[in-house]
Parts: C-alpha cells; sequence; structure tokens
C-alpha cells in the first residue's frame, strides 16, 4: 500500500490496514518505509505503535477524559 492509499482510508481502517502488515511479519518500521512516512506523520493522523500493537485515537488533535484509543 502506498501513502496515497492509506491517506484515502478512514481513521480505523488506517490503523487495521497497519496492523495487517505487522500481523504478516513486517516489522513497524518496514511498514513506515512502504508507506514513505515517519512515525510523527503517524501519530499526527491519529495512529500510534504501543506494545506491538496499532491503536487508533478516535478523535486525533482532541484531547478526551478516557484513553480516546481504540485497540485493534
Amino acid at each position: 500500500m502506498n501513502k496515497e492509499e492509506f491517506m484515502a482510508l478512514d481513521g480505523k481502517a488506517k490503523g487495521a490496514a497497519c496492523q495487517a502488515a505487522f500481523d504478516a511479519g513486517k516489522t513497524f518500521e518496514e511498514i513506515l518505509a512502504e508507506l514513505g512516512m515517519t512515525k510523527k506523520e503517524l501519530e499526527k493522523l491519529g495512529v500510534y505503535f504501543v506494545k506491538g500493537k496499532f491503536m487508533v485515537k478516535l478523535m486525533p488533535g482532541y484531547a478526551t477524559t478516557g484513553t480516546g484509543k481504540d485497540i485493534l
């Protein structure tokens, strides 16, 4: 998947696509290289990599009272 295809996805689909690639054996660094993005760019989109799982912030850019993250 390239960066344009990735950007066309909604939030949860972005996280699911990253998790699927990780589950298929790719490393986090390989996923970033394939997308042509940095970790910071991915986090700005609301997708985080924590302890071997991709998590999606439900409302990127907004603080919430809970964790505000969806575990995929």
